[in-house]
């Protein structure tokens, strides 16, 4: 198994992790009806939504996730390659944690936008400059502008309040410009993927059906996990395997005991709620 803990993009969209995505797909994925989803090709290969249900999970495992960096770096990630959908989701999803400025006219204390032409390639509609940090800033427009702070919810609805069509995110930096409505469904999209890899990890998994980047997603969860041929339980918070141990789970137990398990060996894993989830 093609197993590594450090976030890398490259290691998202392999066909390992999609023929394990599919196989989760036929196996816990059933819609209300009992029916499975279909692939004619068992890899997926040419399934756009195996591939964005990888990169959602990729994400929760990037350490600058809610950083302006992370954002600034999948906004160049993409912009060097349009044309893929791997970086486009990975670009979208992070926007879904950022806190963002937009440019609002300045003294106005409600915040108001300021309304830009957008005029390129993708849009000519009317729409809203947004940036990543207060640097990343145009300097043609610094002075000129207020710069309130938002998330994506507060973007979209300003948006829609005062009926602009498009966003661009560090102009001029970045020539380019997005549909309000594309990021809409891809948010809401993302939200019912999130929700599917929770309840994925909280209801519990067979060992065989753990691939690279799912197995990566249990780290620093508490976890109860079945593991060997004798069916041996090990209870614990999950930290990475040692360089000289074969890919696997380090278990810190209750007891102060640290019990490895390798991947290979796990019959079932499954996370366990928090101390905020048992509260509730």
């Amino acid at each position: 198994m093609d197993y590594e803990f450090k976030y890398d993009t490259t290691k998202v969209d392999t066909p390992e992790n999609r023929r394990g995505m599919v196989r989760l797909f036929m196996k816990y994925a059933q819609s209300e009806d009992g029916s499975m989803p279909v692939y004619s090709d068992p890899e997926g290969s040419e399934d756009t939504e195996v591939g964005i249900y990888l990169r959602v999970l990729a994400d929760y495992s990037d350490p600058d996730l809610e950083t302006p960096e992370g954002l600034e770096a999948a906004l160049e990630d993409w912009a060097q390659n349009t044309d893929s959908d791997t970086y486009f989701v990975a670009l979208f999803d992070h926007l879904r944690y950022a806190d963002l400025i937009y440019a609002a006219e300045a003294g106005d204390i409600t915040g108001s936008p300021v309304q830009v032409q957008m005029e390129d390639d993708d849009s000519t509609d009317d729409g809203l400059f947004i940036f990543t940090r207060l640097e990343r800033v145009w300097k043609d427009i610094a002075s000129d502008c207020d710069f309130p702070h938002a998330d994506i919810d507060e973007i979209i609805r300003i948006c829609d309040a005062f009926g602009f069509k498009a966003f661009a995110i560090n102009p001029p930096d970045i020539d380019a410009s997005f549909d309000i409505d594309n990021l809409r469904r891809c948010i809401e999209e993302y939200y019912v993927i999130d929700e599917f890899w929770d309840g994925t990890r909280k209801m519990g998994l067979d060992g065989e059906d753990l691939f690279p980047l799912l197995a990566q997603d249990f780290l620093y969860r508490n976890v109860y996990c079945v593991y060997g041929n004798s069916k041996r339980e090990a209870e614990g918070y999950v930290t990475p395997y040692k360089p000289w141990q074969a890919p696997g789970y380090s278990i810190e137990t209750a007891a102060g005991k640290t019990v490895y398990v390798p991947l290979d060996s796990i019959k079932f894993i499954q996370e366990l709620p928090d101390e905020d989830e048992e509260e509730e």
